[in-house]
């Protein structure tokens, strides 16, 4: 299934099924985040979920679930949220930090070479 890349195929859903739910569970979940984020009324409540999205991400951290650091990071740096600059202004020097090391680990550069 993976190996062998049915994932690529045109008929991936009836080859590859696991690697099918598992792409819509990640994307289902980045989408979850970014809906909660960039539903919220004010700017406040904005901030407090990227606050408690990346409190989430580095329990996942901890617990060594790299898939799930990277949802939140995938939700961070989606355009609908990422374009929220004076919710970003807010954030705190803490949990920018966070945010920073967080897409540091799971960034594409170097591939894994920060795990």
């Amino acid at each position: 299934e993976f190996l062998g890349q049915a994932w690529t195929k045109e008929d991936k859903k009836e080859k590859a099924p696991n690697i099918c739910l598992i792409t819509e569970r990640f994307n289902d979940m980045c989408r979850l985040i970014v809906s909660e984020i960039v539903t919220s009324p004010c700017i406040t409540t904005r901030v407090e979920r990227i606050e408690k999205w990346a409190a989430v991400a580095d329990i996942c951290r901890c617990l060594h679930n790299f898939n799930g650091v990277l949802q939140v990071c995938a939700a961070f740096t989606n355009s609908s949220v990422f374009r929220l600059k004076k919710t970003w202004e807010r954030i705190g020097k803490t949990t920018s930090g966070t945010i920073s090391k967080l897409q540091a680990l799971v960034s594409s550069d170097g591939r894994h070479r920060n795990l």
